[in-house]
């Protein structure tokens, strides 16, 4: 077990660091072959993704992204193509079974309707299977899931973390269509699975774009190149476990499939791709704040592009903080490039975030081109807050705006749990 450990361990490090190399980023990656064999190798664990960054919904008008600054919001945008609801899916109980999707541009008949987000465990029972096999989820403490596969599959071996179990080890082929409009052709689009388990190859009109295996993170891919006016077929075909599930085990139920949310995104293709905001006070005085912000604006046309970033940040009242009221820097990206807008800001006597006190900001980032027009926003909330650990070892006490703080609650590993249940663990 130890030394399978060190050999994945090895594997995962040996995986960052030739991604690291190779300048994974924010700019279209197409190149590397997709074999078909990731979810078995131990140093594959990503194929033609974009960079790992901030959650990044566009709007097109500062009152938007004002207004809508979550996740859950941004779904408001019109650049947001929701995918979650019903796919159509087909499901096997080893990989040498699964459909060759390859070339594949529309839905097979034989297939049926799952919801995503959701496991295929609890949608199986519910949403028209008509096999003899279920995958039942599976409650895991010392030993690897797979070891035990039910169904009357004979036990499989643990193995040493070199390969993933092949005899019994099932594979969900999901598939929907989405419909682009003639006139946003020219736009980046990039497909958002805020989380697969444990391992999935997606396909964009029966071509393959990419692999993921990580089942609580999320992963990106540039489909631009991929997609055409009219109607597309999107598919991800996700195996239970992968060389990566040996990472992943932990004491805690078992699923697979597309458990969180599945969306599009439209963008220009000089956008802001990323950002990284930071408050900080110096010598624990709250009476005043420093804002330290960067905004990542992304190249993917033909030629370099002057463009400049704005950013903007408003109270919970809704009013602008005089000293973040439309600052500026300009970047001009070389083509398939990136470059950074860089800020510093002193906000003076912030409202201070806690559990008790949830005080929060909107920051909007707004993107002009060289003319002033407005392209792009983008909208955060932003909390002012300092945590730290003061004192000796052993008489150390973790603190939060300089108060003392305590910290109560449960693992829950990720599952949802029912609402009455949730109730008594509070009140235990």
């Amino acid at each position: 077990m130890k030394e399978a450990m060190k050999r994945l361990a090895l594997a995962a490090l040996t995986a960052i660091t030739a991604l690291g190399i190779t300048s994974v980023n924010a700019l279209p990656v197409h190149a590397e072959p997709v074999t078909g064999k990731e979810w078995t190798t131990p140093e594959a664990v990503r194929v033609n993704q974009t960079e790992a960054r901030s959650a990044i919904i566009p709007f097109d008008d500062m009152e938007s992204a004002k207004q809508n600054p979550t996740l859950r919001l941004g779904k408001n945008s019109p650049n947001y193509i929701d995918l979650d609801g019903t796919w159509k899916f087909y499901w096997v109980s080893k990989p040498a079974d699964k459909p060759d999707i390859t070339g594949v541009t529309s839905i097979p008949e034989n297939y049926f309707d799952i919801t995503v987000p959701s496991s295929w465990q609890t949608n199986m029972q519910y949403a028209g299977w008509k096999g003899d096999e279920i995958d039942w989820p599976i409650y895991n403490n010392q030993d690897y899931p797979w070891e035990a596969s039910g169904n009357g599959v004979a036990k499989q071996p643990r193995g040493d973390g070199s390969a993933a179990p092949a005899a019994y080890n099932p594979v969900g082929t999901y598939m929907r269509t989405v419909t682009i409009d003639e006139k946003d052709i020219g736009s980046r689009f990039i497909i958002t699975f805020n989380g697969v388990e444990s391992g999935f190859y997606l396909y964009v009109n029966g071509q393959a774009v990419g692999y993921d295996e990580d089942s609580f993170t999320t992963a990106e891919f540039d489909i631009t190149d991929y997609l055409h006016a009219g109607e597309n077929l999107i598919a991800a075909q996700v195996y239970h476990y992968t060389t990566g599930s040996y990472i992943e085990n932990q004491d805690m139920i078992y699923y697979a499939g597309i458990h969180r949310d599945v969306y599009i995104t439209k963008q220009p293709k000089v956008s802001i791709f990323d950002y990284n905001v930071e408050t900080t006070f110096e010598n624990h005085d709250y009476g005043q704040a420093n804002l330290e912000l960067k905004v990542d604006v992304a190249n993917t046309a033909d030629a370099a592009a002057a463009r400049q970033v704005r950013a903007y940040l408003y109270d919970g009242a809704g009013n602008v903080v005089p000293s973040v009221n439309g600052i500026v820097q300009n970047v001009n990206p070389a083509a398939g490039e990136e470059a950074a807008a860089v800020f510093h800001a002193v906000v003076e006597n912030p409202k201070l975030w806690s559990a008790e006190f949830p005080n929060l900001y909107t920051l909007v980032m707004a993107l002009y081109d060289d003319d002033g027009s407005l392209l792009q926003t983008v909208g955060k909330r932003v909390g002012f807050r300092e945590f730290y650990i003061e004192g000796d070892p052993g008489k150390s006490e973790m603190r939060l705006n300089g108060q003392n703080i305590e910290f109560y609650g449960v693992c829950r590993a990720k599952r949802i749990l029912r609402a009455d249940t949730i109730s008594r663990m509070i009140r235990l």
